[in-house]
């Protein structure tokens, strides 16, 4: 019976080491990252090259007015890893141009990876994210576009061609 206790005991204390953990944490390479969940609040206080590139964004005022009309519920789930150069510049940027427009059908919901991509979830296995920062666009639940590592024009321009789109699948 003693057995079965132990070796019950150390499945469950293996199977608890196996998780990823979630939140701020040191990578194996020493390195302080966001892996999962993370607000952007945290984003902004914990990461500053985030706040840096947020705080000297200055969005196009068209765009952010077209945005801020917006009125359809929208989730926008930002893959991107606190590492990597292109997430600093792009994700603050993106998240001033939301700010601005200040639209509350617009949520966003930020996750961490670690250097190969992944995260505690899975979440960025679900969406097979290869290269970040990826914004993911869903409407309904479904995807409907994505900008993937950087824009192709610009990030407001990106996003409304993609806002643009549902508003022609509901059209139709």
């Amino acid at each position: 019976m003693r057995t079965w206790i132990g070796l019950l005991l150390v499945g469950l204390l293996l199977v608890g080491c196996a998780r990823k953990k979630e939140g701020i944490v040191t990578d194996e390479r020493g390195e302080k990252i966001a892996l999962g969940a993370i607000t952007q609040e945290q984003l902004l206080k914990e990461f500053p090259p985030f706040k840096k590139s947020y705080s000297a964004y200055s969005p196009d005022s068209a765009a952010v007015d077209s945005l801020r009309n917006w009125e359809q519920d929208v989730k926008v789930l930002i893959i991107l890893g606190t590492w990597c150069p292109d997430s600093r510049r792009e994700v603050g940027r993106f998240l001033r141009f939301l700010d601005e427009a200040k639209n509350p059908h617009i949520q966003v919901e930020l996750i961490g990876v670690d250097h190969s991509k992944r995260d505690a979830r899975g979440i960025a296995a679900k969406y097979n994210i290869e290269r970040v920062p990826t914004f993911i666009v869903l409407c309904g639940g479904q995807e409907v576009g994505r900008i993937v590592e950087r824009p192709r024009e610009t990030l407001e321009r990106d996003f409304l061609k993609i806002l643009k789109k549902i508003s022609q699948l509901r059209a139709a």
